[in-house]
């Protein structure tokens, strides 16, 4: 299975965003297997979901207000544009997606040392 590395900033809170996050995910037939707590203004979550709906989820991080990296629309980018090129069988393969959130409403000095995230 493939995993895809998603790094990301939010100025929502962390609880309601994660549960924003989860309703996403459910919507585009997925499922959040983990979510993690990093550090107080970091969580973490590890998705999967369809190949066929990797559109669906790059809108719905969009949506969410998700400022995602540029490397991350970078790879986003390039996962959705092999979509056109799948096999119809290939399109409910699961692929695994892990997304980092920064939360800027409460990040500190001492959490940025702390996780050595740069400032946004």
């Amino acid at each position: 299975m493939q995993l895809l590395n998603i790094h990301g900033f939010s100025y929502t809170s962390q609880s309601s965003l994660r549960t924003r996050i989860i309703q996403a995910v459910q919507d585009c037939n997925g499922s959040v297997t983990d979510s993690d707590e990093l550090s107080p203004a970091i969580t973490e979550f590890l998705l999967q979901a369809p190949f066929g709906r990797a559109l669906d989820l790059y809108a719905a991080f969009v949506d969410l207000g998700i400022e995602l990296t540029r490397s991350s629309h970078l790879a986003l980018t390039t996962f959705c544009t092999s979509l056109g090129h799948a096999k119809p069988e290939d399109l409910e393969m699961p692929i695994a997606i892990r997304v980092e959130i920064s939360f800027l409403e409460t990040m500190t000095l001492k959490s940025l040392l702390t996780t050595g995230t740069p400032l946004a």
